[in-house]
């Protein structure tokens, strides 16, 4: 700001700064809403770039791969290919029975 100061300018980018902190908590607290809902979804979660390469998994994804999180993440699954928009994946579950997973793909 350029002296002597404007009152109403002075005002407004208080105003505008206190809204924009705000905000940024608000976000900061779906943003930790969402994380507690991903982690503790019984559904596997899995974010895959267009290379196949996994950029996310929640731990329901790495219980189905019977696999620690470190493990399945920057792993290549690669592509998946799909008649529709659902695919099934054989899986081993963690007491070593072969299962099946239902897959939605999703393009963003």
């Amino acid at each position: 700001m350029n002296k002597p100061f404007q009152h109403q300018e002075v005002l407004a980018r208080v105003k505008t700064d206190l809204t924009i902190k705000k905000q940024a908590e608000k976000l900061k607290q779906s943003e930790a809403n969402l994380n507690t809902i991903v982690t503790h979804l019984y559904d596997g979660i899995l974010i895959i770039d267009q290379d196949g390469v996994v950029k996310f998994a929640n731990p329901a994804a790495a219980r189905m791969f019977n696999q620690p999180l470190e493990a399945i993440l920057n792993h290549t699954l690669g592509k998946p290919i799909l008649a529709d928009e659902i695919a099934e994946l054989d899986i081993i579950r963690a007491n070593g029975q072969v299962g099946v997973a239902e897959i939605t793909v999703s393009e963003t």
